[in-house]
């Protein structure tokens, strides 16, 4: 359980330092986005399962967790980096990734987004991810 804290930490501090990185070269992006997020149904409505799929996002880099909400733990799926397009439009890129999906490293994802509420809808344009997310913190 240590060693899933701290590569949880260790992925969080990753990810604020791609962030400020990143920051000159990508100044697009949108604060309605940063946020910790947690994939719903197709329906718009949470799993009710205490395993679920959380997504953070911070200015320019994400990360995928599997949390297991009953016994406090989380599982890094994958850190990446993310490019914005325009404002309805991003590529999330993954740079590290768990051994079990090792495939996706430097794939580029394409999405469109909207947020509406407390909602995040990503729909990909060259892949075949339709994800609806509800935020769960800033």
């Amino acid at each position: 359980m240590k060693k899933q804290l701290v590569a949880t930490i260790l992925a969080i501090g990753l990810i604020f330092s791609i962030n400020e990185s990143m920051k000159a070269n990508n100044p697009k992006g949108n604060d309605l986005l940063t946020g910790r997020w947690e994939l719903c149904n197709p329906d718009g409505k949470p799993t009710g399962n205490p395993q679920v799929r959380q997504k953070v996002y911070v200015k320019n880099s994400y990360v995928v967790l599997e949390v297991d909400k009953s016994n406090n733990t989380t599982f890094i799926d994958f850190v990446g980096t993310i490019t914005y397009q325009d404002k309805d439009s991003l590529t999330e890129t993954p740079i590290y990734t768990n051994p079990g999906i090792k495939h996706m490293l430097s794939q580029n994802f394409k999405f469109s987004y909207r947020i509406e509420g407390q909602y995040l809808y990503l729909r990909g344009s060259n892949n075949s991810f339709n994800e609806t997310w509800i935020k769960v913190s800033d």
